[in-house]
């Protein structure tokens, strides 16, 4: 009778070989490793490594003309580079700006910078569509690439001031206080700009 009631507790045979089944297919998927994707983490790490390359050259450039214009200012090199042509100095800051941009551009790029549409814009009455919206923004600038190409945006437009501060000086020394203007338009455009007027056209240089 207790030998009878043991048998009666063990499953079927057909149940017991179908559970051995299951347990070792789980355990084999469990130990299973995940299959990585060597290409596609190889482009990710080479884009990411150009991307830093392309950041460090940028900095590196622009803070070397604004070394020439602010502790050289008279050198004839500093004097080719800056008076030679207004566009000569920003090429290689243009250039890099367009690899990055083109390198950054994602099928979601243009609604994070303009998100809506005309058709949402015009139901019930009108509402503003394709303003810029900082939670977009902050998404957009989230990405290394693309915030490598504001940098080098910002870097530009920069070393574009901070070269009409200097080539307002003439041909004649560039002063102590242009200088410290040059520095700070280099720095923060906007800002420099502002003292430039108060200052130097004010003031005046000082030499």
């Amino acid at each position: 009778m207790g030998l009878l009631s043991i048998k009666r507790c063990l499953p079927a045979p057909s149940t017991r070989f179908n559970s051995c089944i299951l347990y070792l297919h789980t355990r084999t998927n469990q130990r299973k490793p995940q299959t990585p994707q060597p290409r596609k983490a190889a482009v990710t790490t080479t884009n990411s490594a150009i991307t830093t390359t392309v950041f460090a050259a940028t900095t590196i450039y622009a803070a070397t003309l604004t070394a020439l214009m602010t502790l050289a200012p008279t050198w004839k090199l500093t004097q080719h580079i800056m008076r030679t042509s207004t566009l000569a100095p920003l090429v290689p800051l243009a250039l890099a700006y367009g690899f990055l941009i083109l390198g950054s551009w994602q099928p979601d790029t243009f609604s994070l910078i303009l998100p809506g549409s005309l058709e949402d814009g015009f139901k019930a009455g009108f509402s503003p569509q394709f303003f810029p919206k900082l939670t977009g923004i902050m998404t957009l600038f989230s990405r290394s690439a693309t915030a490598a190409s504001l940098w080098v945006h910002i870097l530009a437009v920069n070393m574009f001031v901070a070269r009409s501060v200097y080539v307002g000086a003439g041909s004649g020394s560039v002063g102590l206080l242009r200088r410290l203007v040059i520095v700070c338009c280099a720095t923060f455009a906007p800002v420099g700009l502002l003292l430039s007027d108060l200052l130097l056209t004010n003031v005046g240089d000082t030499k």
